[in-house]
């Protein structure tokens, strides 16, 4: 049986925010990336990261960088890493409610994405005004790197309990994200929405792009968009990844 326990905040965020939770290995190997690129190309918004078992080093390259951060660690009970990683994706979403204040809106987004062109507060305030979760274009179901918790809607408490609800029955698995965002759009909580700020083909009309798994790897240079704009990152900043 879970047993979850709600993050103790001192003040809640209040500033329209990307959030991005991953753990310490992945912020150090993908996070980095979307934040330098946020400040490049969205430099009016907050960057705030929730890092499971996060370091010291992590914590200092937050404050360098401006970037609000909270932190936790993993439950013991959680051993393996395919057991951490259920825990990771899901509890990620509880969060939202718990770090960020009602009136606040929250693009919750993958580790391994990055920024790709300027994305203006008009332009993101029109896109994030509801509820929504990316969608495949397919129709393959929803895709849990990109959601969006608009200000004063309901979305982040209603995800929140549902994922503790489903996972008191079979604890937080992999994929129970993406099954219950699928269920929430039928129950009209999420809409779904296009790919332009999680765009794992990544084309050049979409902000956001997506590593998406194995795609990040790819050795063909033409075929591994996102892996070349990490390796830009990378070349351009190699004092941020010591």
């Amino acid at each position: 049986m879970i047993q979850y326990q709600e993050l103790q905040i001192d003040e809640k965020i209040k500033k329209t925010s990307f959030y991005l939770p991953c753990n310490s290995d992945y912020f150090n190997q993908w996070g980095k990336i979307f934040i330098l690129s946020a400040k490049e190309f969205v430099p009016w918004i907050n960057i705030h990261c929730h890092i499971f078992d996060m370091t010291e080093k992590d914590k200092e390259w937050c404050l360098k960088h401006s970037i609000t951060f909270t932190k936790e660690i993993t439950p013991i009970q959680y051993q393996t890493l395919e057991q951490k990683k259920g825990y990771w994706v899901n509890v990620r979403f509880c969060r939202v409610p718990e770090i960020f204040d009602n009136n606040t809106t929250v693009m919750c987004v993958d580790a391994d994405c990055a920024v790709v062109s300027e994305i203006t507060k008009t332009e993101f305030e029109k896109d994030t005004a509801i509820d929504w979760v990316v969608v495949r274009e397919k129709g393959e179901g929803s895709i849990g790197s990109c959601v969006v918790f608009a200000a004063n809607c309901p979305a982040r408490f209603v995800v929140k309990e549902r994922l503790i609800l489903e996972a008191s029955k079979d604890d937080f698995v992999w994929y129970l994200d993406q099954l219950t965002f699928d269920k929430l759009i039928e129950e009209n909580v999420l809409q779904p929405f296009h790919m332009k700020y999680s765009d794992y083909q990544c084309r050049e009309h979409n902000k956001i792009w997506t590593g998406k798994g194995a795609r990040k790897f790819k050795k063909k240079k033409k075929k591994r968009k996102y892996g070349n704009v990490v390796e830009e990152y990378q070349t351009q900043y190699p004092e941020e990844f010591l």
